[in-house]
């Protein structure tokens, strides 16, 4: 049986929090002329929908694959939140995708800018969620912290180059394990928290798209 991971507030473990707060790093965000840059290159960016990455993964139970696609529906909705407001930017949804498609897909790269010429975008952006796994206790206290993996991949349709790549990999851990961290607060996360700083973080680093986290 797994020994619970209790994890306390007192007084001192906040007075530690507040001496290192000033020594986690920063991000790395795009200047305003990366981003005119960006936008230059870019007139316009098709967001496909969420794509679950089963890689590798053949043992992987029906339940779990469940577990997966409702984190990538999930996920979904917080890019959309994020990117509501670009006007270069379209959003898809699972059937406006469905309806793009060829009756011969072809290559990655054919689809992608079969995709684009449709929507006149320049660019389509992919995202792939690779783990979607929830805490197993509590806000101050598990046996299983919550741990979130995806990558995003803009491509730019005329050659099928790499315009923009970025991954987020995380797996909670508490003040006392990463105190020179401390960016994620007092308490455990759910899953859903967690990929929301993810998708919030990794949207933020992007010179082609204006987050709204």
């Amino acid at each position: 049986m797994n020994q619970v991971r209790i994890f306390y507030l007192p007084v001192v473990l906040a007075g530690i929090v507040l001496l290192f707060t000033g020594c986690a790093p920063k991000q790395n965000l795009p200047t305003d002329d990366q981003r005119l840059e960006a936008r230059n290159r870019v007139r316009c960016i098709a967001v496909l929908p969420v794509e679950i990455g089963t890689e590798g993964k053949s043992d992987m139970s029906f339940e779990e694959a469940a577990i997966l696609q409702d984190g990538a529906a999930f996920m979904g909705t917080l890019i959309r939140d994020q990117l509501v407001g670009n006007n270069h930017v379209r959003l898809l949804s699972s059937q406006q995708y469905t309806s793009l498609l060829p009756a011969n897909l072809g290559s990655e790269t054919a689809l992608l800018k079969t995709i684009g010429a449709q929507l006149d975008c320049t660019g389509v952006m992919r995202t792939t969620l690779f783990r979607y796994d929830q805490r197993i206790g509590g806000s101050f206290g598990v046996t299983r912290p919550a741990s979130v993996s995806f990558a995003m991949h803009l491509v730019n349709i005329a050659d099928g180059t790499t315009l923009w790549r970025a991954s987020f990999e995380e797996t909670q851990q508490s003040v006392l394990e990463n105190v020179l961290t401390p960016s994620r607060g007092l308490r455990w996360l759910t899953v859903e928290e967690l990929l929301d700083i993810g998708v919030t973080e990794t949207l933020a680093r992007s010179p082609y798209f204006e987050s709204n986290g």
